[in-house]
This record gives structure tokens, C-alpha cells and sequence, in this order.
């Protein structure tokens, strides 16, 4: 929601003359880390739920 609110800006900006080169740069780099820190996300999901999934055996003494 944030990265549409930056893009939204940056278009005014444009609107108005402004150069935008730079703002455009780093929007891609924050959409780039946003992206990667969801597919780590859904890695580190799909792996817990996996282990919850298997039974965990339980050694006696």
C-alpha cells in the first residue's frame, strides 16, 4: 500500500515537471526487497507448515 502511495507522488511529480529519475530508482529497489522478503515469507511458511505436518516421533526411555 505504501509503494502505491510513492508511485502516486512520484506521477504528480511528473505532472508538475519535476525530475523523478532517482524516486523511480528507488521504488524499484523498495518493490524489489518487498518481493523478496514475501517469497522468503512464504518459504519460511510452506517449510513450518511441512514440519507441522509430519508426526514427530518420541523416543521412550
Amino acid at each position: 500500500m505504501q509503494l502505491s502511495a510513492q508511485e502516486s507522488e512520484i506521477r504528480m511529480l511528473q505532472r508538475a515537471g519535476v525530475p523523478t529519475a532517482s524516486a523511480e530508482l528507488l521504488l524499484v529497489r523498495m518493490r524489489a526487497k518487498v518481493d523478496n522478503l514475501c517469497r522468503e515469507r512464504d518459504a519460511l511458511k510452506k517449510a513450518a507448515t511441512g514440519q507441522a505436518t509430519h508426526p514427530i516421533e518420541i523416543q521412550r526411555t
